[in-house]
């Protein structure tokens, strides 16, 4: 009988190349990549117990590095959304609300912005 470690050997040897290349093409980022591939082999080595081989291995491991790759845009989205703290602080009150001094002002006749060289070097 084979050994859990060397069965789990075995599936890092058949089935790394494949998972590597799937995930880099979810997420073009080589480290990221191999990041994740590795993060999979770690889940799935401690969850290796709970496997009971109703699928093969390799359809296992792809589920297991799908729900890693939803979670590594999951997570990525999150920081996208977050604002570093103190960037915001002095332009709203207590409400959330614009103090009057820093409301976005108007800007006149756009047209007229889009000669202003000025503003054509700030954007």
């Amino acid at each position: 009988m084979i050994s859990v470690r060397d069965e789990f050997i075995g599936w890092i040897k058949t089935h790394t190349k494949e998972l590597f290349t799937y995930t880099l093409s979810k997420v073009q980022q080589k480290e990221v990549a191999e990041d994740l591939v590795q993060d999979t082999f770690i889940a799935a080595y401690q969850a290796y117990d709970k496997f009971q081989r109703k699928s093969n291995e390799k359809t296992w491991l792809f589920s297991i590095l799908k729900r890693k790759i939803a979670d590594y845009y999951r997570n990525q989205y999150k920081k996208a959304a977050e604002v570093p703290s103190g960037i915001t602080s002095g332009f709203f009150d207590e409400n959330d609300r614009w103090k009057h001094q820093f409301r976005p002002q108007d800007w006149g006749n756009e047209k007229e912005l889009l000669d202003d060289p000025e503003f054509e070097k700030a954007l």
